[in-house]
C-alpha cells in the first residue's frame, strides 16, 4: 500500500495584531512630560537667579547709597569746623576786647549820672566798672576832694573808636563849695 502522502493543511497565515498606537502615544507622553519637566526647572533655575540677583543689585545700591550718604556727611562736618574755624577768626579780628570761647569779651562801664553833661558836678553818680583780668566788679562814687573841689568818675573810651570804656575820674573846682560828692548850687 501506497502510503498516501496526504499534505497537510497549510495552516492559515496567523493575521499580526493589529499595531497599537499605544507605543507612539507613550513615546509623545514620555517626551512632553521632559519638556515640562525641563521647562519648570528652568524657570525655576531663571526664578532664583533672578531673584539673588536682584536681592544683590538691591543690596549693591543700599551699600552705594551708604556710602554715599556717608560720605556727604563728612563733606557738611568738615565745611561745618571750616565755617567755625573763620567765625572764630573774624571774631577774633573784630572783638575790641578779648576773645574767649567764641565770644567777645569786653569791660562793662556805666554811670548812673549820664546825661546830656556826663560831667555834671551837681549830680552825685555812680560808676560800676567790670574787670576783664579778673571779672571783679568795682563802684566809684562822686566824692568831694575837701570843700572846694568834686572827684567825678566817669566812663571814658580807652582808645578813641575802641568801644572799649575804663572807669576814670576827674577833679572838678566847686565855687560854691562841696557836699556829699556833689558841687554846691
Amino acid at each position: 500500500m501506497d502510503p498516501i502522502i496526504t499534505s497537510a493543511p497549510t495552516p492559515a497565515p496567523v493575521p499580526e495584531p493589529p499595531k497599537k498606537p499605544y507605543p507612539l502615544l507613550l513615546i509623545l507622553l514620555a517626551i512632553t512630560s521632559v519638556v515640562a519637566i525641563s521647562t519648570t526647572v528652568g524657570l525655576f533655575w531663571w526664578h532664583t537667579t533672578s531673584q539673588a540677583k536682584l536681592k544683590a543689585d538691591y543690596e549693591g545700591q543700599l551699600s552705594s547709597q551708604s556710602q554715599a550718604q556717608t560720605a556727604q556727611t563728612q563733606q557738611l562736618e568738615q565745611e561745618k569746623m571750616d565755617l567755625e574755624k573763620r567765625v572764630d577768626e573774624l571774631g577774633k579780628l573784630s572783638c575790641a576786647g578779648i576773645w574767649e570761647d567764641g565770644k567777645c569779651n569786653t569791660p562793662t562801664c556805666t554811670d548812673s549820672d549820664i546825661n546830656d553833661r556826663p560831667n555834671d558836678i551837681f549830680i552825685k553818680g555812680t560808676v560800676s566798672y567790670t574787670s576783664l583780668a579778673d571779672g571783679r566788679i568795682s563802684k566809684f562814687v562822686d566824692e568831694c576832694q575837701g570843700t572846694g573841689s568834686v572827684i567825678e568818675y566817669i566812663c571814658k573810651e580807652s582808645r578813641e573808636g575802641s568801644g572799649i570804656y575804663d572807669a576814670r575820674s576827674e577833679i572838678f573846682p566847686c565855687p560854691a563849695g562841696c557836699l556829699d560828692g556833689v558841687c554846691k548850687q
